[in-house]
């Protein structure tokens, strides 16, 4: 299984739309996308570690959203913070494919 179907398997805990999880999902690939450009751009302005750093932390952080996004009251919150950190953490893991090639030269 991919990680984009985790993704949806793990939230079908809490969020019942299905429809809405589809759409998270799909969507998370264009994040996925758009990610890699621009962890290129910022490892290129800041150098590779100060970027793996930044990524690792921006990683963590929309993980834990996901996870904390389950307790929180209401459906509305529930769903829009799960969609926000799936997007994230799947806009953030790119950025290690754009910045791994750099980071072999050191």
């Amino acid at each position: 299984p991919t990680s984009a179907s985790n993704a949806k398997f793990y939230a079908e805990v809490f969020i019942t739309d299905d429809m809405f999880l589809s759409v998270i999902v799909g969507l998370a690939g264009v994040f996925n996308a758009l990610g890699r450009p621009f962890w290129g751009f910022v490892t290129d302005r800041l150098g590779v570690k100060v970027s793996l750093f930044l990524v690792g932390m921006a990683t963590g952080t929309s993980i834990l959203l996901s996870y904390l996004s389950a307790f929180t009251k209401g459906p509305l919150t529930q769903k829009w913070g799960y969609c926000f950190s799936v997007w994230g953490a799947f806009f953030c893991c790119s950025g290690n494919y754009a910045i791994f090639p750099a980071a072999t030269i050191y």
